[in-house]
């Protein structure tokens, strides 16, 4: 059609996170724990780490998410809860990966 704009547009991180805070009236994390089953996480655990799990209850704790873009972790600038499925505590301040079970965030590796 006359005057139709058939450019192409790319978007980087921000953008995307921008768009979907716009679009879904939502944080990223809050998109990404709703929709994005298959995401996991490098993340560093809050100041008082994650408690132990005590029988079928698991604590969780907000822990900050990171990227690991050109070798270097950056703060991706968000948070999401995270359980610990162990009966031994995940340190203060520790990266760790988690990962989708259960329908929650489970810590799977934490760094010594």
């Amino acid at each position: 059609m006359a005057g139709e704009d058939n450019r192409v547009y790319g978007f980087n991180k921000l953008d995307a996170e921008q768009v979907i805070q716009v679009l879904g009236g939502s944080s990223p994390s809050q998109i990404l724990d709703n929709g994005n089953r298959s995401v996991n996480y490098i993340a560093m655990t809050p100041g008082g780490g994650i408690a132990a799990r005590s029988g079928t209850t698991i604590t969780s704790a907000d822990c900050t998410v990171y990227t690991g873009n050109g070798g270097t972790l950056t703060s991706a600038g968000f948070t999401v809860p995270v359980y610990n499925l162990s009966t031994t505590a995940v340190g203060a301040s520790k990266y760790i990966v988690a990962t989708w079970a259960g329908g929650v965030l489970v810590a799977v590796w934490e760094d010594c």
